[in-house]
């Protein structure tokens, strides 16, 4: 698991990260109209190119991304050869790249922060286990206990490529606490519960993330610097 602090990167070192897009990437990163935004876009896609590339032994700027029916990215490639599966995501100015050989899985980090709809929000998005569950947090617990569980929904919708059509209160998710694995519970569907797990991942304060992946592996937590 490779995390970019978007503190430590420098205007020159995301004009070298930019050298590194497609021009597809290119335009992409264009279209975020908060600076900040951009900037954490550009140098995780330069950062998940690097990642792959050095994996793969190839020039990460040659890389071709292709995408599923809901815009899940996965490596093409010319030969019938394995490749790795990866998953990014960035909020506020934290990028995490998740990149494993041999599973399925998908990430998820979030800046904790307070809006004054959170409730009505999990009332609307989370099942009925969930919503019970965070209206027992204490209040001052609450927006954390918001995200881990949003998090750890987010990253099991990315795990299997549905995005947001998977309903989120389709699923529960363990999220009682920021240690250890928990299950993931699909509704009617025990064989594919039994298939998944999500873990809360070792982020800077003021950030949750979480990691759902196919199969319980050790993870190793990198810092990426420039």
């Amino acid at each position: 698991m490779h995390v970019v602090d978007l503190r430590r990167w420098s205007a020159a070192d995301e004009a070298r990260c930019l050298e590194l897009l497609s021009d597809a990437e290119r335009r992409r990163a264009e279209r975020f109209l908060v600076p900040a935004a951009r900037s954490c876009f550009t140098i995780c896609r330069a950062v998940l190119r690097r990642v792959l590339g050095a994996g793969i032994d190839r020039d990460p700027k040659s890389l071709l991304f292709k995408y599923g029916a809901h815009g899940k990215p996965y490596l093409a490639s010319d030969a019938d050869l394995p490749l790795p599966v990866f998953n990014v995501s960035h909020s506020g100015e934290l990028g995490i790249i998740a990149v494993a050989d041999g599973l399925e899985l998908g990430a998820d980090v979030e800046r904790v922060r307070h809006f004054d709809d959170m409730r009505q929000i999990a009332r609307r998005f989370f099942s009925a286990a969930e919503v019970a569950a965070l209206e027992a947090v204490p209040e001052t617990d609450f927006d954390r206990a918001f995200f881990r569980c949003w998090t750890r929904k987010e990253a099991f919708i990315k795990a299997i490529g549905e995005g947001f059509s998977r309903p989120l209160a389709s699923f529960d998710v363990d999220f009682a606490s920021d240690d250890g694995p928990g299950a993931i519970r699909v509704a009617d569907a025990p064989e594919e519960s039994a298939r998944w797990t999500v873990t809360p991942l070792a982020v800077p304060t003021g950030y949750v993330a979480a990691l759902a992946a196919t199969e319980r592996r050790r993870i190793v937590m990198t810092s990426v610097r420039p």
